[in-house]
């Protein structure tokens, strides 16, 4: 809303400095060294000849000119791609705070599954046990998945800051 008045306000100070000042009456004489003259006062003493002006055309101050129109023209542009990008950073943001969230959830289920889950590991004849591959497997997915998160955040970090 704020651009629209300023807008307003542009076109009626534009409109305002571009009327021109005319003379309705010019007087035309011819001064001692023979010089032909022309004025808008009559000088005292001398023989003028006073001549009818036809009125000097007045902007129509209700329509722009063009300069005026292509002034608004570019200023609704500006609006537009600053709305574009207002809109992208508010979209970029949301993205950025799901990713957080979800790169914290895969934190926490890391540390959680730390140790090993059913299945994931192996008895031996002897007594003893050994980590399975699945723990590794689930752990390496584990560890990728992170990895993909923190990215992301980067990315988007970095788009947000290109659009300020």
């Amino acid at each position: 809303m704020e651009n629209r008045t300023v807008n307003i306000l542009m076109l009626i100070t534009l409109g305002f400095s571009s009327q021109a000042v005319s003379a309705d009456r010019v007087y035309k004489w011819q001064a001692d060294d023979g010089t032909v003259i022309y004025s808008d006062t009559a000088p005292p003493g001398k023989v003028v000849e006073e001549l009818d002006m036809p009125q000097a055309p007045v902007p129509d101050s209700s329509a722009p000119s063009r300069n005026q129109q292509q002034l608004l023209k570019q200023s609704e542009q500006i609006s537009e791609r600053v709305e574009r990008r207002k809109q992208r950073r508010e979209l970029l943001q949301s993205e950025l705070d799901e990713t957080r969230r979800k790169l914290a959830q895969a934190r926490e289920a890391m540390e959680q599954g730390r140790e090993p889950g059913e299945g994931e590991r192996q008895h031996l004849a002897g007594g003893g046990s050994r980590l399975a591959p699945a723990y590794f497997k689930r752990i390496e997915q584990q560890e990728k998945e992170i990895e993909s998160l923190e990215q992301r955040v980067s990315e988007l970090l970095e788009e947000l800051r290109s659009l300020r």
